[in-house]
This record gives C-alpha cells, structure tokens and sequence, in this order.
C-alpha cells in the first residue's frame, strides 16, 4: 500500500473538477447517429460491429473522412490489407489522417507506443483498430481461455482511452449469420467481455434486396445502437447508404422521424 495515497473528499473533488473545461463531445458527420448517440468523446472505447462484408471498415473510414473535415486527427491500425489496399479504399482527395509506416508487431504495447507518439506529434483524438482478432492471441496461454484474453485486452483498450485522452473505435466480428435478424451483443465472436468493457456499441447490418431468395443486398444499411452508456438509446437504428466509398444518411436534410426508428 501506498503511504502517499491522497483521500479526497465528494465536495472537493468537485470544485476541483468545476476549474476543468466541459466534457468535449465531436461529431461523427452524421446528424441522425449525432442525436442518437451524442457523438463520441475522449476516454470512450466504441465497437464497431456486423456481419462480414456488411461495412464495418467503410463506416469507420466514413468517420475518419468527416474527422478530417473537421480537423480531428486520427490513428490507423489496418491489419487486414496491404496499405496499398487500404488507401485506394477511400476517395480521392485522401483525407488526412496517421498510420505506421509499417505495422511490424501486433500487440498492444506496439499499439499503445504508437498511439503515445502520435499523440505528442500530431495530436490524436481518435484511434481506429481493425481489427480485435489481429491484437490478441488466437492459442490461448496457461489457464486463460479466449474469452479471458479478449476481455482483458477490451480493458487495457479502455485504460489506455481514458489515460491517454482519446476516443478508440475497435472492429470486431460477429457470428455468421443463422437467420434474418440483425446482430445483437451476443453476437459478438467470442467474447460478451467485449461488449461489458466498451462505453458502446455500433451494428452495420446491409439491407437486402427485396424480391431476391438469395443474399442479394441493396447499398443502404442500417446503423444499429446495441449499447449506448451515455445516453440509453439502445435499440434505436439509422438508415444509411453506401455510395463512392462512404456511407451517408439517406435523407437529405435530417429528419429525424422518417430516419431513425
């Protein structure tokens, strides 16, 4: 135990907090997910998650172009292309965002030094990671299960939000779908830690076409709201559409009652 340990009192820690600027929320892009989720703000872990091939990486390339237009600085960790690959996936003009020149280690101490040099050198709000299966190890060691590791990494990735000041959106999969509904938090492969750890959690769900037996999709999809600790909306929904690499509401000039559900 620590002999120099400060005790503070409720009332204290208080007026001391009062003397600290107001929670810095920023803004996704997107009005309809923006009144729903209040946007995101430093200390927050936020998952991003949904069947394969249903958007997960193009919707966090989507927050990454509007942060750009804001001048929020962002990290990448893509460790599912080349980076070749992953630039061409966004439009022309590149937007301006960091990535390691090379990612020679997958860990999150290769993660969290990267980030803290980012952070002194061009002043990183946001951190992407795509994704969760590429930053823990697949072979359980000694007594730990999967679970135990992915929940334990999920808690150093939520640590490392809040000491560090920033926002992390992590990708993580799902089962592969056994029926039409959409993903939920149980969803999630292999780990409810996941969902237990992070501050929320995002569904991208592809719409299918209508008319067709087999999976055919439509370009529109649904934002689902699984978890929302800031403000509750859990179940609430946006409709969005996949054009020229980005996804955008499907309404032109929010309104909120024919788009969110």
């Amino acid at each position: 135990m620590s002999e120099n340990l400060t005790i503070i009192s409720s009332h204290d820690l208080s007026k001391k907090l009062a003397k600290e600027p107001e929670d810095v929320r920023y803004s996704t892009g997107m009005n309809g997910i923006d009144l729903l989720t209040d946007g995101f703000g430093p200390g927050e872990l936020v998952i991003i998650t949904g069947f394969s091939g249903h958007g997960k990486t193009s919707f966090c390339q989507t927050l990454t172009v509007n942060m750009s237009k804001s001048e929020l600085n962002c990290l990448w960790f893509s460790f599912e292309m080349t980076a070749k690959q992953f630039l061409r996936k966004f439009n022309l003009p590149l937007p301006l965002f960091y990535l390691p020149e090379v990612n020679n280690a997958i860990s999150i101490g290769f993660i969290e030094n990267a980030v803290n040099n980012a952070i002194k050198k061009y002043k990183i709000k946001a951190v992407f990671i795509d994704h969760l299966h590429y930053i823990v190890d697949m072979i359980p060691a000694g007594n730990m299960s999967q679970s135990m590791i992915i929940g334990d990494v999920c808690r150093k990735l939520k640590q490392m939000a809040i000491s560090m000041n920033i926002t992390v959106f992590l990708i993580a999969h799902t089962t592969q779908p056994r029926s039409d509904d959409p993903p939920n938090l149980g969803s999630i492969r292999d780990s409810s830690f996941i969902a237990q750890e992070s501050d929320a959690v995002y569904c991208i769900s592809r719409i299918k076409k209508k008319g067709y037996s087999s999976e055919v999709y439509s370009n529109d999809s649904w934002f689902y709201i699984l978890k929302q600790r800031r403000t509750g909306n859990m179940g609430k929904k946006v409709r969005l559409a996949y054009n020229n690499n980005i996804f955008t509401e499907t309404i032109t000039g929010f309104d909120e009652h024919k788009l969110v559900t």
